[in-house]
């Protein structure tokens, strides 16, 4: 007879597949630590949507359309919801994933937060959508598309670093990982390296 219908081509672009891939974690500070200790560089999140439930200690910031870091202050009973880079190539740069921060803290009281990171699965491509013309593009010129990446920058005198946006999401997610950590990946994947765009190839072997 005819071997079975593969599942996994049907659903291989589909966000969650037919199994359900939230990706939950929790980050917790310590008291024990001095207050500057600790914060968490500019970025964009790699995936669909990210939702933030944050505790009072605040130290979140966003970027404005104008290019500016602003405070996002703990609102009781509220989530903060940020854009991520699949969004921004599905929609094709009209919504744009937000640039997020946290400074470190102030104080010595840990910050607590609790991420929840609506992501794909690791085998989806992103398929552009095609826009109806009804839709107002409002962007100053100049400003991030899906194909110039996204629009986060360090921190003050540092080097502003690239960061093209992957169709497929594993590679993305995988390009985030390894600019966020550099450390890790050059320890557990020494045979790869993260290009000047921000995405990882392999290292060339020297002879």
């Amino acid at each position: 007879g005819e071997a079975p219908a593969d599942d996994d081509d049907e659903n291989k672009n589909k966000v969650g597949g037919e199994k359900d891939d939230r990706n939950e974690k929790k980050v917790e500070g310590s008291a024990e630590v001095s207050a500057d200790a600790f914060g968490v560089g500019a970025h964009t999140d790699s995936g669909y949507l990210s939702l933030l439930l944050q505790d009072d200690v605040g130290g979140l910031q966003v970027m404005n359309g104008a290019g500016e870091w602003i405070d996002a202050p703990p609102v009781e009973n509220t989530l903060v919801v940020n854009l991520g880079e699949m969004l921004q190539l599905a929609t094709r740069g009209y919504y744009l994933a937000t640039p997020h921060r946290v400074l470190p803290p102030g104080t010595l009281r840990a910050r607590l937060s609790v991420p929840f990171f609506w992501n794909p699965k690791l085998e989806y491509v992103c398929e552009p959508m095609d826009l109806p013309p009804s839709v107002r593009w409002t962007r100053r010129a100049g400003a991030p598309t899906a194909a110039s990446g996204s629009a986060a920058t360090l921190g003050d005198g540092e080097k502003k670093k690239k960061n093209r946006l992957l169709e497929a999401y594993g590679a993305n997610a995988l390009k985030s990982l390894a600019r966020s950590h550099p450390e890790v990946m050059a320890r557990h994947h020494p045979d790869l390296v993260v290009l000047q765009d921000g995405t990882v190839a392999r290292r060339a072997k020297t002879s």
